[in-house]
């Protein structure tokens, strides 16, 4: 769950550098690098100076080269009088961060798969620019093959995505798998 948190804050965090004029974060401190007795904490190493799995989060979020998403779900209202009648749909947005100097061309590749059908996934590529010292916003819509919900009491299907930043030679730069959660009433 450390890991989670932490990466899921450097992620977001990173996100909010996004160029001249609209730095919005400026960096994170790592307050708790380790603990000077045993305990459970939430220091990133332990008290022998081992890593705990958050030390290797927080290092994959600071990578050159990050992609990130947020899911969210939008109520719509098409009545104002009748709050009963409501269309939520789950959308998603994709940013990539590059913290060089240099801009880099890049491909995203995202995959998404429904966890109660294996047989449906659904593909597709976009060459991308990652703007220097900078995030960039690179893909927003619904989330593929996400039903508009007529009910807060419908449960969104178990769609998962994942996106990857590849280098012109198909290696991959960064990845990340964004995972549904059942939203909150």
């Amino acid at each position: 769950m450390q890991a989670e948190t932490l990466a899921s804050a450097y992620r977001l965090w990173r996100r909010n550098w996004k160029g001249p004029g609209k730095e919005y974060t400026a960096g994170a401190l790592v307050w708790q690098i380790n603990d000077c007795w045993p305990c459970v904490s939430w220091a990133i190493a332990d008290y022998f100076v081992r890593p705990k799995p958050a030390f290797f989060a927080i290092a994959r979020e600071l990578k050159p080269y990050t992609v990130g998403m947020a899911r969210k779900g939008v109520k719509h209202f098409p009545d104002p009088l009748r709050a009963g009648l409501v269309e939520i749909r789950s959308t998603l947005e994709i940013w990539g961060t590059n913290s060089t100097l240099q801009e880099k061309k890049a491909t995203l590749k995202i995959v998404s798969f429904d966890l109660n059908d294996p047989q449906w996934t659904k593909e597709e590529e976009k060459e991308v620019v990652l703007a220097p010292n900078a995030s960039t916003e690179l893909w927003a819509g619904d989330v593929p093959g996400q039903p508009v919900r007529s009910k807060l009491s419908e449960v969104p299907q178990p769609i998962i995505v994942s996106a990857r930043l590849l280098d012109s030679d198909g290696g991959v730069l960064s990845r990340y798998a964004n995972w549904y959660a059942i939203p909150p009433h």
